[in-house]
């Protein structure tokens, strides 16, 4: 996608996305959590990512904002944030990205709570080596490396979902050769205590920039502290200059192979460091094999929802009562509920705007029509005249029941509350639940005009449907419906189920010598004993027999003397 074609940016309507509530904001823009509305009720949580108002109309901030635009749309892993879209929403550029519930690695780290185990966290630190490196590999259309930087590869900007899911975030600050946006000069981007030296002094940088920084987080992780400690930023500039890094504490009990994995990350001189992210990433995986216990995208899941137990519901919750707010709305107006949800308000059916959570607002296109006006205003107040007959009529009928000691009952059958007072009727579509009329298409008190506990689907919000039904208004992320059958809910986690990966239907192959796995796409969960998949392609499975390749004996990478064998992958 070049540059010329992202300034003329598709526009929009507000009736496509609607905004939920602000999430972040950064140098460049403003993230909001937002709901993507389709047909036939489709709606999906994305995150908006649109370019501060101050900077709206800037060339220079316009220029970097569909820079990070182009690289971001065009980078397409399991381990780097999606972009779904670039468009032009209410007047301002912005980035359609996939919604991740989780917790930035930062947290994970520094935040007081359960520590996480330290082989967990280097886990963390290969997939995001993996995502780096495909940043790092990433061509034009016509076959040409871009040799893209990241800049900023520190733990803030490494993301860990609640479903085990690493993702590298914020290419706001990454830099393509060939860009024509420039940095100013004297401007450093990055966080100084992950930068290399040569990224201090300002000289030219390449992919070994993001492997020093991941670096500097395995540093961290196994010395657990802080890289620079107490240090002031001039300080850690002048050590970053004069070359002097700290070394690991000889009481932090690390694997002499993984102390060296860590020293050559973080070499001074880039050229003693990893050339790629991807060599990184392979030597760390070897030291993970090698160790007793295997962690993978499960383990971190468990202990994602162990350790933020308390907090993960909450754009769950707050997407449900987004939906209830609009549907009671929609009922207050006449309106059906779906489709205000969808966007799709009859024009002969009046309106305005709904509010949402928040107080966000989602308005449907109006047309003027002012004869009709004064129609409907009669009518309506007929209507009222006539319902506060019909309740001054029931409100006498009581008190005679009363008087004459009846036992008054409301239209569902169940005693009114009070010593001989009659409850009011409700209106048609609406029923009794605690004491108060609630219209029989609220989720939170039953759908129909029987049930008043609320409806539940798994892994889903619910609503109501035209025939009063509890069903899915919206599936969790990672999950769908893939059955049809509402009853269940989302059944599906298309992250992890194999036949089902990224999407319903799309089914895994499968593998030689491993079993399969879906990471979003579809990979390698394990492989069988003695195997390892050495290449890191996928599609041939775990192509390498530790147990007798001279080249790969025991591990990969571990190759035998010039005359020694492998036998059970020990070179003899």
């Amino acid at each position: 996608m070049s540059s010329e074609k992202l300034d003329s940016l598709t526009p929009v309507t507000g009736a496509r996305y609607e905004l939920l509530r602000e999430i972040g904001r950064g140098g460049m823009g403003v993230a909001h959590l937002a709901l993507a509305k389709g047909p036939q009720g489709f709606s999906k949580l994305v995150v908006l990512k649109q370019m501060r108002p101050s900077l709206v109309g800037i060339p220079e901030s316009h220029r970097q904002f569909l820079e990070e635009a182009r690289i971001s749309a065009r980078l397409a892993h399991p381990n780097v944030v999606h972009v779904h879209e670039v468009c032009d929403f209410e007047g301002t550029p912005t980035m359609v990205m996939e919604y991740l519930e989780g917790k930035p690695l930062s947290t994970i780290l520094w935040d007081d709570g359960l520590p996480a185990p330290r082989a967990l966290l280097i886990y963390i630190l290969a997939k995001a080596l993996a995502g780096l490196h495909a940043a790092h590999d990433l061509r034009d259309y016509d076959g040409t490396p871009l040799n893209l930087v990241h800049r900023d590869a520190s733990p803030h900007n490494i993301f860990v979902t609640f479903d085990g899911q690493i993702k590298v975030l914020d290419f706001g600050i990454a830099k393509a050769e060939g860009s024509e946006v420039e940095t100013r000069a004297g401007a450093t981007k990055g966080k100084l205590r992950y930068m290399p030296p040569e990224q201090v002094l300002q000289l030219q940088v390449d992919r070994r920039v993001d492997v020093f920084a991941v670096g500097v987080a395995l540093w961290e992780i196994l010395a657990g502290r802080r890289f620079w400690d107490r240090a002031s930023d001039d300080e850690v500039a002048a050590d970053l200059i004069a070359r002097k890094l700290p070394a690991l504490p000889p009481n932090a009990n690390v694997p002499a192979d993984l102390a060296a994995i860590c020293a050559r990350a973080i070499a001074p001189d880039c050229d003693q460091r990893y050339a790629t992210a991807g060599r990184l990433q392979r030597d760390i995986e070897d030291h993970l094999s090698r160790q007793p216990d295997r962690v993978g995208a499960e383990d971190v899941s468990v202990f994602m929802h162990y350790r933020f137990d308390g907090e993960q519901d909450s754009a769950k919750h707050l997407v449900q009562s987004h939906v209830r707010s609009v549907q009671q709305a929609a009922v207050d107006g006449g309106l059906d509920p779906t489709l205000v949800l969808t966007g799709k308000v009859p024009l002969e059916m009046g309106g305005g705007s709904v509010s949402g959570a928040k107080g966000v607002s989602s308005t449907a296109p109006m047309t003027p029509s002012p004869e009709p006006a004064p129609r409907r205003s009669q009518i309506r107040s007929l209507v009222l005249a006539a319902t506060g007959i019909v309740l001054l009529v029931v409100a006498i009928a009581g008190v005679r029941a009363g008087a004459s000691g009846a036992s008054p009952r409301d239209p569902s059958g169940r005693a009114a509350a009070g010593e001989g007072a009659a409850a009011p009727m409700c209106e048609p579509d609406f029923k009794r639940c605690e004491g108060s009329c609630v219209s029989i298409d609220r989720p939170d008190h039953g759908c129909g005009a029987e049930a008043c506990h609320a409806c539940t689907v798994a892994n889903a919000t619910p609503r109501c449907n035209r025939s009063h039904a509890c069903d899915i208004a919206v599936c969790y992320q990672g999950f769908q419906d893939c059955n049809g059958d509402s009853r269940d809910g989302c059944e599906t986690n298309v992250r992890t189920d194999p036949d089902n990966c990224g999407a319903c239907g799309r089914k895994c192959p499968s593998l030689p010598h491993a079993e399969r796995g879906c990471g979003d796409v579809c990979t390698i969960w394990r492989c069988q004993p003695g195997h390892r998949d050495c290449n890191g392609v996928a599609a041939d499975g775990c192509e390498v027999s530790t147990a007798d390749d001279a080249a790969n004996c025991g591990a990969c990478g571990h190759a035998c003397a010039a005359r020694e064998t492998c036998r059970n992958g020990t070179c003899r």
